[in-house]
């Protein structure tokens, strides 16, 4: 790594490139000024490693130290989510409400009023008896900055074709979800 015009090292860097990596040591690891550790990132990462060595006299390799500091991102913003509790309601007074609904005591000839009727006397009991609740959320943690929305992408499509192969069991579903699984 020391020479980049030499060709398995310039192939080396090429491959790198080609998959979008990034190898941060650019100075020597070895006593004989070699480069023969690598720290090697995605080239579009939000991590940003620190790359350092130190000399000891001890051995004929320098250790090579990282850190990866993380640029934080915010939490998103809070979100609220509106939901019933089904299981609460009780059911003698919802039904003691709906015997006195137009529903029940004078309902529609027609089947479109009917239908409408229908709806809107359900709908308003559903809205009385469990109440909408509203709940704020917030987000208490950050999100992995390293899991990118390639990455969310290719775990789909991996999700999918495990879907697929358990759902045939054939071999080429296998082989497919096997390919990406790799």
């Amino acid at each position: 790594m020391h020479n980049p015009a030499d060709t398995p090292t310039s192939q080396f860097l090429s491959l790198l490139s080609s998959f979008n990596l990034s190898q941060h040591v650019h100075f020597p690891t070895h006593d004989k000024n070699h480069i023969r550790d690598l720290v090697i990132t995605s080239s579009d990462t939000v991590l940003a490693p620190d790359v350092s060595f130190t000399h000891w006299s001890l051995s004929e390799h320098f250790p090579v130290c990282t850190r990866l500091s993380v640029n934080p991102t915010p939490l998103p913003p809070p979100t609220l989510h509106s939901f019933q509790r089904l299981h609460s309601i009780d059911v003698g007074s919802f039904l003691t409400d709906l015997k006195s609904s137009q529903l029940i005591t004078d309902p529609p000839k027609s089947l479109g009023p009917l239908l409408s009727a229908y709806n809107t006397a359900l709908s308003s009991l559903l809205d009385k008896h469990p109440p909408i609740v509203n709940k704020l959320s917030r987000r208490q943690s950050p999100s992995n900055p390293w899991f990118s929305t390639t990455l969310r992408a290719f775990r789909s499509t991996l999700r999918h074709a495990e879907n697929i192969w358990k759902r045939t069991h054939t071999a080429t579903d296998w082989s497919s979800f096997k390919s990406l699984r790799n």
